[in-house]
């Protein structure tokens, strides 16, 4: 009986794409993917190889503006072959949520205090100065959520591959990557957990970030120990020149380096949790183990070296493979998006500076507020005030550009408990299917049935603006085999899955 249901598990995990094992230890691809990109790429190599002398020289930070920051627009590209990797929005957010925070010191991790056998290390804590936004705007100069879904026949990954990256072979076409950050989220097979080019390595087509889906952002398919995000910053850690802390020499020596000088060398990775490792005669201090370069679980990773922080830079001067990103349009000036936090205000009023981002989700546009309860506090961009009191009020003063006024998640949720459930019918059905609905105000609309696999085999809708009312949508299944199935159903209010069998 046990081995039948062990069995029934492992059939469960390869249907939904699940890594069964391969999560206990760190694997990043990025070193085996930059020899790849090299062979395809050779004049990539040498242009880093260029990047590299002039980062050594200092040349590299001249350009840099002291105290400047670096917005960087990003896609989410989402290539899922089931359900279970076509994550939610939320969950991206959650992501964007963390790459600001680690690379401008927000992280909580930090700022409640680092273990004492670590605080040796905590003055070289530094703020990146970069800073991300969903893109607003997409290479066509029209609006755009910074998120894209393509669905694909395409099973895992397998590294090394940037078959993701090309809709000819199961994935969706980079945007623009001299304006973009393109994250491509999918299921990577062989326990790769992302990889990521260094810069002037990759062709324009390829520059990309590639992270495996289970484990993106803080929650849905993000999978223990690798559940916090970490991954992400460490992968565009790469794709900002960084290198591994322990560098990549196989077998493991002392003599290589990450060419960053206030990082230790050590003589290998560190997994999980660990104390002070000393290796490379780096002690009494040891491995600068907790910094994002390194293989340790999401948890105990919470910082960037002041000598990191330069290397980063240089990317963004002149020829630093990066410099696009500094003056891209694709955040377009939209209206900010706002997200609770949990510090609190001290005054009535604050008045947020340059230096505050948005890391948070509600849409609002000129002229809105959206209404926070007591007790709440929120971070947001440049343009908005804050009134503490009664209730916090966030607007607006001005704001330009591109942007979706959507209700705020209480309004969401109350628009939502009074909307009627919607209905899919008969169930089990044949050659027809009803799905009914409702929709308070003119708004997008997702319909697709699955198959037992995850595979999308009835695409009624895809992200399609549909009137306000009710709406009764027919199916045609004739074609489909009899089995189980998967109905989705989202709207900006209702997230709505059935399942149903066809005779």
């Amino acid at each position: 009986m046990k081995k039948s249901i062990l069995l029934l598990l492992i059939g469960i995990a390869a249907v939904l794409g699940a890594p069964f094992t391969g999560m206990s230890q760190r694997v990043c691809g990025t070193a085996e993917y930059v020899k790849m990109l090299a062979a395809q790429n050779p004049e990539g190599a040498k242009k880093h190889a260029l990047l590299e002398a002039r980062i050594a020289s200092g040349d590299a930070s001249k350009s840099l503006m002291p105290n400047s920051v670096v917005t960087i627009p990003v896609v989410v590209h989402i290539v899922f072959n089931n359900a279970a990797e076509n994550i939610s929005d939320e969950q991206v957010y959650s992501q964007i949520e963390v790459l600001n925070e680690d690379f401008r010191l927000l992280n909580t991790d930090f700022a409640l205090g680092v273990p004492t056998e670590f605080v040796p290390f905590q003055p070289l804590a530094s703020d990146i100065q970069v800073q991300f936004c969903l893109a607003s705007v997409d290479p066509n100069g029209n609006p755009t959520t910074g998120i894209t879904r393509t669905a694909t026949m395409h099973g895992p990954f397998a590294y090394p591959t940037n078959d993701m990256m090309f809709a000819a072979t199961g994935g969706i076409d980079a945007w623009n990557t001299q304006q973009y950050l393109n994250l491509y989220v999918c299921n990577i097979s062989g326990g790769t957990l992302g990889y990521a080019p260094y810069p002037l390595t990759a062709s324009a087509a390829t520059d990309a970030v590639v992270i495996d889906v289970f484990t993106f952002g803080k929650f849905g398919s993000a999978i223990s120990p690798y559940n916090l995000g970490r991954t992400t910053t460490h992968e565009v850690g790469h794709w900002l020149n960084l290198i591994h802390i322990f560098a990549d020499d196989n077998p493991p020596t002392c003599t290589d380096s990450d060419n960053v000088a206030d990082t230790p060398n050590q003589l290998d990775a560190n997994g999980g949790c660990p104390g002070v490792t000393v290796s490379c005669s780096n002690g009494p201090n040891g491995d600068m183990s907790m910094n994002y370069m390194d293989y340790t679980d999401d948890r105990c990773m919470y910082m960037f070296s002041a000598g990191q922080k330069a290397r980063m830079l240089a990317s963004f001067s002149s020829g630093g493979g990066r410099d696009g990103l500094a003056g891209s349009g694709g955040c377009g000036g939209a209206c900010p998006r706002a997200l609770f936090f949990t510090d609190e205000f001290s005054g009535l009023t604050a008045d947020f500076q340059s230096q505050d981002i948005a890391i948070g989700w509600n849409h609002v546009t000129n002229a809105s507020a959206v209404t926070y309860q007591t007790g709440d506090s929120i971070r947001l961009k440049p343009g908005f005030h804050a009134h503490n009191g009664v209730s916090f009020r966030a607007f607006i003063n001005p704001c330009s550009g591109p942007g979706v006024a959507e209700p705020n998640a209480e309004e969401r949720n109350a628009v939502a408990d009074a909307l009627p459930r919607p209905q899919c019918i008969p169930n089990p059905f044949s050659n027809v299917l009803q799905v009914s609905f409702s929709l308070p105000e003119n708004a997008s609309a997702d319909i697709i049935l699955y198959d037992a696999l995850g595979r999308a085999v009835v695409t009624q809708y895809r992200n399609t603006t549909l009137p306000a009312g009710e709406h009764t949508i027919t199916l045609s299944t004739a074609q489909l085999p009899p089995g189980l199935y998967y109905l989705d159903l989202r709207t900006p209010w209702q997230h709505f899955s059935r399942q149903l069998v066809r005779n």
